[in-house]
């Protein structure tokens, strides 16, 4: 009987300690995942806060308000994962090579129409307030510029080239590839052909010249020629 007893008491306590470990296991589950989250976010900001580095040069507080102001700001439901490899210094742009990389955003903007790959527009839209600063996205020399802005609407429509209003067309020597970035239906151009710009550089204000009906960027980017999808190179 005793013997019974304490085989029982034992096959209970077994029972206690699986149940328990089950529990602490689901609970280490939880924090995984939460340490996970907070990484996540934590590797968000840090990207958020190398992008406004671009426009907010040197001023730490202005920086600090807007994602002070944003930090909880976000719905979980549709929040971008980041990488731990994909978290890089401001700094590093200071780097030749990454200086004439074009990953960075051309503007501060909502993004209206993304690329198509088998379609025809061949780049993304930010629209935005007209006049807003534009930003080459890498370091290199302006191959164009074109002014069209003195054509109406119906004029611009019919040509393919001047359908893209005021456009500026900048060449960046990466390696051995050979980016181009192109900024249309500029305001103004504030660069000249043949002018070498920095990475992030102000070269012109958004306008809504060419085939446009509101104030918005499409910008382009090309490999070797070929169109590629920008958004494949921000934050890389």
């Amino acid at each position: 009987m005793w013997k019974f007893t304490e085989i029982n008491a034992v096959m209970l306590t077994s029972k206690y300690l699986k149940n328990t470990n089950e529990q602490l296991e689901e609970r280490h589950l939880e924090y995984e995942m939460a340490f996970a989250e907070l990484d996540s976010i934590y590797s968000m900001e840090r990207q958020i806060q190398n992008i406004l580095q671009t426009y907010y040069s040197n001023d730490s507080g202005v920086i600090s308000s807007i994602l002070d102001s944003n930090r909880f700001n976000r719905i979980s439901a549709i929040k971008t994962k980041f990488d731990k490899d994909r978290i890089y210094d401001y700094s590093m742009y200071n780097n030749q090579n990454l200086n004439s990389y074009p990953n960075i955003l051309p503007v501060i903007g909502t993004i209206t129409k993304r690329f198509e790959l088998n379609g025809s527009h061949k780049g993304m839209d930010f629209s935005g307030k007209e006049g807003t600063q534009i930003r080459s996205t890498a370091a290199g020399t302006i191959k164009k510029c074109v002014f069209i802005d003195k054509l109406t609407k119906a004029e611009a429509m019919i040509d393919s080239i001047t359908s893209a209003g005021n456009t500026i067309v900048i060449e960046h020597k990466y390696n051995d590839t050979v980016f181009t970035t192109v900024y249309s239906h500029l305001k103004d151009i504030l660069v000249k052909e043949g002018k070498y710009v920095s990475k992030g550089e102000i070269i012109g204000t958004m306008g809504n010249t060419g085939n446009s009906n509101k104030a918005h960027l499409h910008y382009e980017i090309k490999v070797n020629g070929k169109h590629v999808n920008p958004e494949k190179y921000f934050n890389h």
